[in-house]
């Protein structure tokens, strides 16, 4: 009888070797839509926690519908997809790799349904571009490869970076709660803002408020906007260029922003107004994240269409300060100020909106016929290519 227990638990101990050590197990769908089915798997188990899932091509796709299941890592190859029938499903990935969900395969497209809750990272790649419908949880979302990745369920974030390699995209059309003091975009991506974007930063109390705060964008890094105030409308979030030239696509959509920062040297940033034509708005809060050497191109400017206004912030004089406005160019033509105040035509003073803004709110409006201060200086080369018939307002 002794023996007999000793081969059970021996037996048993076996098994939970097998269990822990890492499988590839594969989809093939030959009885349902169901991944907690073994049959649907080769061999005959359906993956676990430790475990990676990896889902080809098949005669159906896996459906959660409204499951919640535990794997280790997916791997998701060719144009398959990941259902969720009846809603509130949930993918719990666990393992130890650092890209718990990847997608592979050339020029592929993908849809996954359900929820993803990933300790670590969602990454497509190999040009296998994936549109994640429900809300995804992860360390950090990347796209590699010439992928897109499309979040057009809610998404939380707890890494600093968003990473994105050369070609590829990330495309936010949901709420996106950036879980860390400092947010970034490296390795040379696009990322953009559509119709439902909404960013939120942590507060410290375990809830959220709305807006990035400071937005760093690296190395020819481009956020294109897709909608109206993408990234808020109240000007609570900074956009910073840092280490070389990089790009905010207006897209010919309206923003508003509280500064764009500037880092060291050679940083720069180029602001698109769209190729587009028609008339569309930024709002440009406050001066004092001009910080470093770096230049600000506006470009595709339609005066008499588009508007750009600048705030006046800080003791440093804000856009008065004509240092400030020295580092803008509009169309290519040097932009600039002097002694702005009460009393020159092409300057109005507007009163404070309210109690808590900062005293000496004014506007500026370049009507037809009223050039610039700098046109004066720069002459007929600068009129040719700002145009005399422009609209630029000065706010705060």
């Amino acid at each position: 009888m002794r023996n007999c227990v000793l081969k059970a638990l021996t037996g048993a101990a076996a098994c939970l070797v097998a269990t822990a050590s890492w499988a590839d197990i594969t989809w093939n769908g030959s009885v349902s839509t169901n991944p907690a089915d073994g049959a649907n798997w080769n061999g005959g188990i359906a993956p676990t926690a430790a475990d990676t899932a990896i889902i080809g091509s098949s005669p159906q796709s896996p459906d959660f519908n409204s499951q919640s299941i535990n794997w280790g890592k997916v791997n998701l190859f060719f144009a398959n997809n990941i259902g969720d029938t009846g809603g509130g499903g949930v993918l719990n990935l666990v393992g130890p790799d650092n890209s718990q969900f990847f997608s592979a395969g050339d020029n592929q497209q993908s849809t996954v349904a359900v929820d993803i809750v990933a300790t670590k990272n969602v990454q497509t790649n190999g040009t296998h571009s994936v549109t994640f419908n429900g809300d995804v949880t992860a360390a950090k979302v990347e796209a590699f490869g010439g992928s897109v990745a499309k979040f057009n369920g809610k998404v939380t974030q707890t890494d600093e970076f968003m990473s994105i390699g050369g070609g590829s995209k990330i495309v936010i059309n949901n709420e996106f709660y950036w879980n860390n003091a400092n947010h970034g975009i490296n390795n040379h991506p696009t990322v953009e803002l559509g119709a439902g974007a909404k960013f939120f930063r942590p507060n410290g109390s375990g809830g959220y408020l709305p807006g990035l705060d400071v937005f760093n964008i690296y190395d020819g890094a481009t956020v294109r906007i897709l909608a109206d105030n993408a990234l808020g409308s109240t000007g609570e979030t900074d956009i910073w260029s840092r280490n070389t030239t990089n790009n905010v696509d207006l897209n010919g959509f309206n923003q508003f922003v509280e500064f764009f920062g500037m880092g060291d040297a050679p940083a720069a940033l180029n602001i698109n107004f769209g190729l587009v034509s028609g008339p569309n708005q930024l709002t440009w809060d406050a001066s004092h994240g001009m910080n470093g050497p770096g230049l600000y191109h506006v470009q595709n400017f339609e005066p008499g269409l588009d508007t750009l206004e600048f705030g006046q912030y800080g003791a440093d004089g804000g856009f008065q300060n004509p240092t400030k406005l020295s580092r803008i160019t509009i169309n290519g033509a040097l932009y600039s100020a002097s002694s702005p105040g009460a009393g020159i035509p092409y300057w109005n003073t507007i009163p404070t909106p309210n109690s808590f803004d900062d005293p000496g709110r004014q506007i500026v409006v370049y009507h037809d016929g009223v050039p610039e201060p700098s046109s004066l200086a720069l002459g007929a080369v600068t009129l040719v290519i700002l145009g005399c018939i422009r609209r630029v307002r000065v706010l705060r």
